[in-house]
């Protein structure tokens, strides 16, 4: 008897934790593009409900990373990622464009966030800096850490969510390589960054 009640009891918990259901909105879903090889014909009709990210080889140029963002942008994703850095952000609301060709170069991205982004620079020699602060070399093993570390003094100090980091601005000429800015976005990923904007110098 008391083996027959133990049964019953054991089936109601598991029918009560089949019946959970999970809450909250579900991911967004993320398009993953593998340079060399860019279809955008394939991928377009996800746009701009889906995120996009670039998968590459390091030593793959930024100007062929720059080049394949710039056509997704034109079929109209707006929110880009490198590797496993992805944008958090919802989709937009409204059509958008999400590339821009300045006087310094070619910035893709979402551009409501871009005014207070603390600014992540790799220059033609290699040199990293944020917010104007030079914290390493493109080569260097610990660029990420660095990264990191340069980062938390431009986050908010505030509580709630006007403390969460939103946008992060990557520039970097066009000879930097995948690998280098990859480990750049994954050093602002880690803080809780929701969202890159890509910019290339020497477009």
């Amino acid at each position: 008897m008391r083996l027959a009640a133990l049964v019953a009891l054991a089936a109601l918990v598991a029918m009560a934790g089949c019946s959970k259901k999970p809450k909250g909105p579900k991911p967004r879903c993320v398009v993953t593009v593998r340079l060399p090889k860019l279809d955008v014909n394939a991928v377009k009709a996800q746009a701009p409900t889906c995120s996009v990210t670039i998968i590459a080889r390091d030593e793959t140029s930024y100007a062929d990373v720059i080049g394949a963002m710039d056509q997704l942008a034109k079929a109209g994703f707006v929110d880009f990622g490198i590797g496993d850095a992805i944008s958090m952000l919802p989709p937009p609301s409204a059509p958008m464009t999400a590339t821009r060709t300045t006087n310094d170069g070619m910035i893709i991205g979402r551009f409501d966030g871009m005014v207070s982004a603390p600014v992540i620079v790799i220059g033609p020699t290699g040199d990293v800096t944020v917010g104007g602060e030079v914290v390493g070399k493109a080569e260097d093993p610990g660029l990420s850490a660095a990264v990191r570390l340069a980062l938390v003094k431009h986050m908010p100090t505030a509580t709630g969510s006007a403390a969460t980091p939103t946008s992060v601005v990557i520039s970097a000429d066009r000879s930097a390589t995948y690998g280098a800015v990859y480990r750049v976005a994954r050093a602002a990923d880690e803080l809780g960054y929701a969202s890159f904007l890509f910019s290339m110098k020497g477009s």
